[in-house]
């Protein structure tokens, strides 16, 4: 299966998987099987169908990493904040919402746990014409999955928090779900002034961080409400708001002072709207362009670096099943997503559209997929309707979010020791996996030696 967008669908292509109604993602619109004709391309596309996801032979795996379960719980939680928008920014916010938004978050955390390998960032279920909607929901799915990667860093910076409690992020997801609720109390020429010039410094749109903590405060746990009241705080003292030391005066909120959901819902917040801005004079940017800015912006000490390293970790430059453009003038499809060489996934060229749709009734149409990571003259120099060369970053700038901290930093110290365990167990895995496709029947003692290491890194991850 692979992803592309309703725009770029052509007569004879197969769904792989439901679509469902942009406007209310419980309904589907058609089932996998559908062979798509002219009229409803046309019909998807004016209905901002979005992404539809494509049968292709022999790429049947890459539907792991999307699972009917976690979009279920995904498309639940979205309906129910819809439905809840209006009422809570009319002030009908009852315990019984927020309770049901609570029970929401943990059925996706749930699910997630069932299928790790679907806890990436793929793409939204709300549409862009559903701001509100679209961007609580997305920055709630991407604050969560840092979460979950996060894991052993969010331990160690609530270490006073003991047992479960303290692993526990579905506060964190309900908080980045609510975090610009404040925004559906400003008045109307305050909002319009926002999405036209994203002025961070305008003091009247900065209200919406004490509105909306006003709203929840009482009715979520005091983390959650931290979130909506702190996710526009930087880690360099640049955010707000500021707080009050015990003399009275106001302060800037610097570093590990800002709670780790906080910081983890700012940096899910800022790339989210980098992604997709709510103004249309700033273009909408691909993830790896994102990714870019987020990562510099990170090493220059606006965000947490540890965070951002999550970041890049769970939402793919270059998700799999996605159709890119290479240098070489090829169109292929991501096939294997690298985490420590985000820009160099497999591929698996395909000559034109034309191919998708050999593919779909000639199973024997095999071309040989390319290692980007191994072969360094090609890259992909487009993804949509977007030229991402001059985005595309070498895994050195990733690991510069990782520069040792020292004494004064253990916890992120620890993060970095996990991470790069994490990274030589795959590489040792990916080696196995080269070997064994030799198809030799006994491993030599240093492959079996590299085996257990690598069983013993991605089960027993050293504890942060």
């Amino acid at each position: 299966m692979l992803s592309i967008s309703a725009i770029n669908a052509k007569p004879g292509m197969v769904l792989a998987a439901p679509l469902h109604h942009p406007d209310d993602p419980e309904i589907v619109l058609l089932q996998p099987g559908v062979e798509l004709d002219e009229k409803l391309i046309n019909r998807l596309v004016e209905m901002h169908a979005g992404e539809l996801w494509i049968r292709y032979p022999g790429l049947e795996y890459i539907a792991e990493h999307y699972c009917p379960e976690v979009g279920r719980a995904q498309r639940q939680l979205t309906q129910l904040f819809s439905s809840q928008l209006d009422a809570i920014g009319r002030g009908s916010a009852h315990g019984l919402i927020f309770d049901k938004l609570q029970s929401a978050v943990g059925s996706l955390l749930s699910a997630f746990q069932k299928k790790p390998k679907s806890a990436v960032f793929v793409k939204d279920v709300a549409q862009r014409d559903q701001e509100a909607l679209r961007h609580g929901s997305s920055v709630c799915m991407l604050s969560l999955l840092l979460g979950i990667q996060l894991e052993h860093y969010i331990v160690a910076q609530r270490r006073r928090i003991l047992g479960f409690t303290g692993k526990d992020i579905s506060c964190l997801g309900i908080g980045a779900m609510l975090h610009d609720i404040g925004m559906l109390r400003l008045e109307k020429d305050v909002r319009e002034r926002w999405s036209s010039r994203h002025d961070r410094h305008d003091p009247e749109w900065q209200r919406h961080v004490m509105i909306g903590y006003e709203m929840v405060k009482g009715h979520l746990s005091p983390s959650a409400s931290g979130v909506v009241l702190h996710h526009h705080q930087r880690y360099d003292g640049s955010g707000f708001p500021h707080r009050a030391d015990i003399d009275g005066d106001t302060k800037p909120v610097v570093g590990k002072d800002i709670h780790i959901f906080a910081r983890i819902c700012a940096v899910a917040d800022a790339f989210d709207r980098l992604r997709i801005p709510t103004t249309s004079h700033v273009p909408a940017l691909p993830n790896i362009a994102a990714q870019r800015i987020m990562i510099e912006r990170a090493l220059a000490g606006e965000f947490d670096p540890i965070v951002v390293h999550g970041l890049v970790r769970i939402a793919p430059a270059f998700a799999p099943g996605t159709v890119v453009h290479l240098n070489t003038g090829q169109d292929a499809v991501v096939t294997e997503w690298n985490q420590d060489d985000p820009c160099r996934p497999v591929v698996l060229p395909i000559e034109t559209h034309r191919s998708i749709l050999a593919k779909q009734h000639d199973a024997d149409f095999e071309p040989d997929p390319v290692d980007l990571s191994m072969d360094h003259s090609i890259y992909i120099s487009r993804v949509d309707d977007h030229r991402v060369a001059g985005f595309l970053f070498d895994p050195d700038l990733v690991h510069a979010l990782l520069r040792p901290r020292g004494n004064d930093d253990n916890d992120a110290d620890r993060y970095i020791q996990h991470a790069n365990d994490q990274s030589r167990a795959r590489a040792v895995a990916k080696e196995l996996e080269q070997y064994e496709q030799h198809n030799v029947t006994h491993a030599a003692p240093d492959h079996q030696q590299a085996r257990r290491s690598a069983t013993r890194l991605t089960r027993h991850p050293p504890a942060a």
